[in-house]
């Protein structure tokens, strides 16, 4: 067993600035009784020992815990905050174990009446913070591991807490290895050479790279599962902890004017915590000789939910909810709130509008039913729920990657390019040349054998663009879009890149291996297809004949039915960091998203057959079997360096049509073809070249990249397991318009948001749907229904889309900074208010109406106004 010793002598700093706990929850009673010192007769010890207040141990768990409850409580910077006492009944104690001269140490506060111990100061800052903030002493309100049930990870990532042990010093093992890497790190000196032979092994393939050593995080697994899967018992999962959401207010909160788009159906809220719910339910089909159940069990989830700008929480299930997008206030609803926020200011006294008084505007229960007069209700709740819009707002354009690790892999040098081909003395005989011409295709090289059996040589990404964009131009951005590392040297290079399994996009959190959306339009990416694209998927026939029922003029150009005005889709594989070069020449960090890409086609829509293949006709000529049928694509792959994704091997046609094996991109060379005759038309000084030109064969595609085959390798931690395709809109199937095995690699900036399966059930979204339906049947183009459309991706994700645009560190840092800034904007925004009020009353002698002279206009701003959008 290690040995752990206690950490380096801690001091009391200069004029430290005492924190004293106002209430306590301790209690002798849990204090360990094993005080005394014992020795066995092998000469161990085991018991606790009391560490005094004034002890270096103690001493540094003041300190830290001071310093992370004073940030809690807003306190200045600059002073050094320090508890002056543990809370009334605490106690630390020292446990010592092992051998008596050198036992081992673990620190642990006892004392709380709610959990058995704790093990370390961050263990302990919540629930110090919880002491300080809490006059009721609810439970529930602490956010601690032992009372929040949550792990210590997601505790000290949500209060910003170091992840690293925060006392004693580390064990012996731990101390030898890192000596150990220090050896490692030292340059070692290079040995002398040697003379050696020129005799070599051959060359084999060469071993498979390793995976990565980190995990996959057990939250983006839970997450992502849950949300696919649905039976007859479990309903999936819409929302994950932390994620901003909209919770229905049952009744709506009526405005004055009766008038139900200017009501409060929605409050924003921030899920806290999420709990699994079984119900059983009665059949009413049960056999009456018992052979059958009579009942059955059903689960949902419950969330727990922080409503914004108040401080009340509620319980709502999937049904009861809906995603930060799938709603957003109306004009009416917002001017509304102008003018009730209007008349507030107008009737309230002077004195009770100052700026430190505004925390009794915010305290108000959305979820009540204690108001019985709605007119009431809604003027209470005109404050609060303008401040949570605001920072609903500001907590969608906040963003960061989460659950970063580091990917090694090793880019093979560049490949010598061959040696141009002599051009043939025309001077030559036609028979001196023929002959030349069937020793050459005799002794052509070989074609590589398959990936599987041979090295492929490496060759760097390829990308597509804009037609209209020069080659140039082109090649000039592709540094930026796979990063700087992405071409090969003359040496090998060995590339450490960093990659995330997640991350927080505005309101949502995303994880890698689930299908998001993105802003563009099947249209606007290789809308007629590429050498790497597969063409937009067209109308089936049934889509058509639903047209034309449904119009009276046929439309011209049936495309625009197909895949080529919806959205496009991505199943997140990465999420990783490249080096760009910026505008002044300096390398910057930019994140990028990698996965394969898929359209929205009809779910009738057949594949159409590939270019040359014929029916198979059983006859003269040998048929092929179906599954024999070559992929209707053979390109190079726009692929991403990074994760080394290599296709499948497919067919591919010679130069006269014929095909052969996988890795055979051609006719046999062990048997040419035979030359064809001279032609009589061409003069005999041309008939070498002519007769050359029909047999050299001239290879102009790119070789194809060798790299992983187990993807998930690359783009994934290990004991990672990949998911299924969600299910698709009704009425539509996901295509991929990518060749299997390559990735697509795009700017983060460019996803839309979560795909939600099936939100277009959701009971919430009834009424709206059935509005933008009738719209349609009317006649009233799509587009005016825009952003509902695009939740499903029947059009573009611009529509409605995520737009962060500023970086957090962590998740807890952004509800801080929104809450504050909100706050403060509100605050300002009502001073305003006040002192306008104060200089009409000054002017007219008596209470004026602030209605025509205050401009409330600007209360929300620009992202309240498109919270939601």
């Amino acid at each position: 067993m290690s040995v752990r010793r206690l950490g380096n002598q801690h001091t009391l700093p200069d004029n430290p600035q005492w924190l004293e706990f106002p209430r306590s929850d301790g209690s002798k009673a849990t204090w360990p009784r094993n005080t005394e010192k014992v020795v066995d007769h092998e000469g161990q010890v085991n018991f606790m020992r009391t560490v005094g207040i004034d002890e270096s141990l103690c001493i540094h768990w003041r300190k830290h815990v001071g310093t992370q409850v004073a940030k809690a409580l807003g306190k200045p910077e600059g002073p050094n905050y320090v508890l002056k006492d543990w809370p009334t009944d605490y106690c630390m104690f020292d446990h010592n174990k092992g051998k008596e001269s050198n036992p081992r140490h673990d620190p642990y506060l006892y004392g709380t009446t709610l959990a058995p111990k704790f093990r370390s100061a961050n263990e302990f800052v919540p629930h110090a913070i919880w002491l300080f903030t809490d006059e009721t002493l609810n439970k529930l309100n602490c956010e601690c591991k032992y009372c929040s049930k949550k792990s210590q990870r997601l505790v000290s990532e949500s209060f910003g807490l170091s992840q690293k042990r925060s006392v004693g010093s580390p064990t012996p093992s731990a101390v030898r290895s890192n000596k150990l890497r220090e050896r490692q790190k030292k340059p070692q000196p290079l040995p002398k050479k040697k003379p050696y032979t020129a005799v070599r092994r051959a060359l084999r393939a060469p071993k498979r790279v390793p995976g990565p050593k980190q995990v996959v995080v057990p939250e983006r697994s839970n997450d992502v599962h849950q949300s696919l899967r649905k039976s007859d018992v479990f309903r999936p999962r819409l929302f994950r902890q932390d994620e901003l959401i909209w919770c229905a207010i049952n009744p709506p909160i009526s405005s004055s004017s009766g008038v139900a788009e200017s009501s409060i159906p929605f409050w924003p809220g921030i899920v806290e915590d999420l709990n699994l719910k079984a119900v059983p339910i009665t059949m009413e089909s049960a056999s009456a000789n018992g052979d059958s159940p009579a009942w059955k069990v059903q689960q949902w989830t419950i969330y727990k939910v922080k409503l914004l700008g108040c401080n009340h929480f509620c319980s709502v299930t999937d049904m009861e909810a809906l995603p930060y997008l799938a709603y957003a206030p109306s004009e009416a609803l917002l001017q509304g709130l102008r003018d009730e926020l209007v008349h507030l200011a107008s009737d309230m006294p002077l004195e009770e509008m100052e700026v430190d008084k505004l925390d009794q505007l915010y305290d108000f229960d959305p979820t009540g039913s204690n108001l019985v007069n709605d007119l009431s209700r809604y003027r209470k709740a005109v404050a609060p729920y303008t401040l949570a819009v605001q920072i609903a707002s500001q907590i969608a354009s906040y963003w960061t990657p989460t659950d970063e690790w580091d990917y090694k892999f090793t880019i093979p040098p560049s490949i010598p390019q061959p040696t141009p081909q002599a051009v043939p003395d025309q001077s030559q005989s036609l028979h001196t040349l023929i002959s030349a011409a069937m020793a050459s295709n005799a002794h052509q090289q070989p074609p590589p054998p398959p990936p599987q059996q041979s090295q492929l040589p490496y060759q760097p990404p390829d990308a597509s663009g804009n037609s209209s964009l020069p080659p140039e131009e082109l090649r000039s951005l592709q540094p930026d879009s796979f990063g700087q590392y992405a071409w090969p040297t003359s040496i090998p290079r060995t590339v450490t890149q960093l990659r995330y399994q997640g991350m927080w996009w505005g309101a949502e959190r995303i994880w890698t291996d689930e299908l998001v959306r993105l802003k563009m339009s099947r249209e606007q990416f290789a809308p007629n297809g590429s050498a790497q694209v597969f063409p937009p998927s067209g109308p089936s026939s049934t889509t058509v004949q639903e047209d034309q029922n449904m119009f009276k003029d046929k439309m011209d150009d049936t495309r625009l039915l197909g895949a080529r005005q919806k959205g496009l889709f991505m199943k997140l594989d990465g999420i990783f960091v490249v080096d760009a070069q910026g505008p002044d020449g300096t390398i910057l960090k930019e994140c990028r998203a990698s996965g394969m890409l898929y359209e929205l086609a009809d779910d009738d829509w057949v594949e159409p057959s590939p270019p040359g293949i014929t029916p198979d006709i059983k006859g003269k000529g040998k048929a092929r079997d179906e599954g024999d049928v070559p992929s209707p694509v053979s390109a190079t792959p726009a692929q991403d360096l990074v994760s080394q994704t290599t296709s499948q091997t497919v067919p591919s046609f010679g130069p006269n049509g014929q095909t052969g094996p996988e890795f055979m991109q051609g006719p046999s060379p062990l048997k040419p073809p035979p030359l064809p005759n001279p032609n009589p038309s061409v003069p005999t000084s041309e008939t070498v070249a002519d007769v050359l030109s029909q047999t050299t064969k001239v290879d102009t595609a790119a070789p194809q990249q060798d790299g992983i085959k187990d993807k998930s390798q690359v783009s994934r931690p290990v004991l990672s397991l990949t998911n299924d395709l969600p299910p698709p809109p009704e009425g539509f199937k996901f295509r991929s318009i990518v060749p299997d095995g390559n990735e697509v690699v795009v700017s983060v900036s460019l996803i839309s948001g979560r795909y939600y399966p099936g939100l277009f059930e959701h009971p919430l979204l009834k009424n709206p749907l059935e509005t933008a339906l009738a719209a349609q049947r009317n006649q009233v183009p799509m587009i005016e229904n825009r952003r509902l459309w695009a939740l499903e991706g029947l059009m573009p994700g611009a529509f409605q889309s995520m737009d962060p645009s500023e970086w957090r560190p962590n998740r807890n840092l952004m509800f801080n900074e929104a809450i504050a800034d909100a706050k403060q904007h509100f605050a300002q925004k009502w001073s305003e208010m006040k002192n306008t009020r104060v200089l009409i009353e000054q002017d007219h002698g008596v209470d004026a109406d602030a209605e025509g002279d205050v401009d409330m206009e600007d209360l929300f701003g620009e992202s309240a106004s498109t919270a939601g959008r």
